[in-house]
């Protein structure tokens, strides 16, 4: 597991290096509300919510941490998908992606704001 944990600090820490500069303050505001956004309303709730604004960058990303910690390939597919049946995800498989989620987040804001200016006013 600690394994997983650096790989994913390493992975999300060239994320964000890789936003583009013109995107660097949205994506920023967006990354800093997403952990609290997943623990109040879920990750196929702030999933979709990211994809009805165009947070695009930011599906991608929590996408690839999911997949990295829970061993879930295209998580976002799998809730974006018209023919999602109540079957299509066990609980199991729901939560484990949600906490990684919550862990990939948790990393893509600390490394937003360091390297974005996290503190400016």
């Amino acid at each position: 597991m600690i394994h997983k944990n650096l790989e994913m600090a390493y992975k999300a820490m060239a994320m964000v290096k890789s936003v583009e500069e013109k995107r660097r303050e949205d994506y920023l505001r967006t990354v800093r509300g997403l952990g609290s956004m997943i623990i109040g309303n879920g990750i196929a709730a702030t999933l979709l919510f990211l994809k009805k604004k165009g947070f695009d960058e930011a599906i991608k990303h929590l996408d690839e941490l999911i997949g990295l910690k829970a061993d879930m390939k295209d998580f976002s597919a799998r809730i974006f998908s018209e023919s999602m049946t109540n079957k299509s995800l066990t609980a199991a498989e729901y939560l484990n992606a949600q906490l990684a989620a919550i862990d990939g987040a948790s990393w893509l804001k600390r490394y937003a704001e360091i390297y974005f200016g996290g503190d400016k006013k």
